[in-house]
């Protein structure tokens, strides 16, 4: 028993010093040299023209890929088989890759706008219908602030398939002002008046002041006027133009108009349209068919209803024409088919109702 537990010890001492021991002197060393190589590429990177918010990016991948390394080398001097784990490492690389497919997009959209650089950390862009200053480059996302104090985060994916417009890169940027003012202002006036507005203390003396007539509107002459000013001076410069044109067109007695529409109303909208020698003539035909369709329902029965078919129509057109014609013509034809045969008007019994002529009740006539 004491023997057996000798060789144990024996075999378990041997076996710390052959793998455990060498084992452990790499892993530190390893360590070590890891860490001295991040140094160097701290050092490189603050170097370069890089951007600042890729640094992390850069640093966190050579982290992993050396600590990696050199856990594959610990396993070796352990002797455990280290293809097999690389063989497993290869299956659960490519499982991992296709679960996590976009990440793995943003990642390499992350290097590919490291080596474009389309921006840089502080610069304001437009990109993916968002505008802000660049915060950060990160492994799957790019950071913007905007104006009003909001954090972004954008897939890189997205930032590399979309349009992306620098407003910084460039270090000045053009001011333009769109102005109206009503066709009484002279334009040279209006002109002298603009480039008098324009002469901020933000603009850049290098570049001059342009004022120019735009367009014709249908009540406005669209002015139309540009200044430079740098980057971070473009807001400024905007509100100050501004304010500037509205004190410089009261004191100038410039008039800055705006759309109106002008509405006149008729007072006898029925005369607005005269109508035809057509239908004039068509409304006399349907009189003289009221009349004749009058003369045609006579009888003396109390029961029989007149047949006025033809009235109700003649009524209408009369209603619509006699602003324009002889009224006393058309309602000589009209009253003809509502009167007796005789042509006298009749009025209407209320015993009788239908009957349509002189009946012998005196009341009610």
């Amino acid at each position: 028993m004491i023997t057996t537990l000798n060789l144990w010890l024996s075999g378990i001492g041997t076996f710390l010093i052959a793998s455990v021991l060498p084992a452990a002197i790499l892993f530190a060393v390893g360590v070590l040299l890891i860490r001295i190589v991040i140094t160097i590429v701290t050092r490189f990177l603050e170097k370069s023209k890089l951007e600042k918010a890729a640094h992390n990016l850069i640093k966190t991948v050579v982290r992993v890929v050396l600590y990696g390394l050199l856990a594959l080398m610990v396993a070796d001097k352990l002797g455990i088989d280290v293809t097999g784990v690389v063989a497993l490492a290869s299956v659960l690389t490519l499982a991992i890759s296709l679960s996590v497919q976009n990440a793995l997009t943003n990642l390499i959209s992350g290097f590919t706008l490291l080596y474009t650089k389309p921006f840089s950390s502080g610069d304001y862009v437009e990109v993916a219908g968002q505008g802000g200053s660049v915060n950060e480059i990160g492994l799957t996302y790019t950071k913007l602030t905007t104006p009003d104090n909001k954090v972004v985060s954008i897939p890189n994916s997205a930032v590399t398939s979309a349009q992306i417009v620098n407003y910084t890169v460039m270090g000045k940027r053009r001011v333009d002002v769109a102005v109206s003012a009503s066709y009484e202002s002279p334009i040279q006036l209006v002109l002298d008046t603009l480039r008098e507005a324009g002469k901020v203390p933000t603009i850049l003396d290098s570049e001059p002041v342009f004022a120019a007539v735009d367009s014709y509107g249908e009540s406005t002459i669209n002015y139309v006027l540009r200044v430079w000013s740098t980057a971070d001076d473009y807001w400024n410069t905007l509100f100050a133009i501004n304010e500037n044109i509205k004190k410089l067109f009261d004191e100038k007695g410039v008039t800055m108009t705006y759309p109106h529409l002008n509405i006149h109303l008729d007072k006898n909208p029925l005369r607005q349209r005269k109508p035809s020698a057509a239908l004039f003539i068509k409304s006399l035909a349907l009189s003289f068919f009221a009349a004749i369709m009058h003369h045609k329902g006579g009888g003396d029965n109390e029961n029989k209803k007149p047949k006025h078919a033809g009235r109700p129509i003649a009524s209408q057109y009369y209603q619509l024409y006699h602003s324009y014609y002889s009224d006393q013509f058309i309602a000589a034809i009209i009253q003809r088919g509502r009167s007796g045969r005789g042509g006298t008007v009749l009025r209407q019994c209320v015993r009788c109702r239908g009957r349509r002529y002189r009946c012998h009740h005196q009341s009610g006539h």
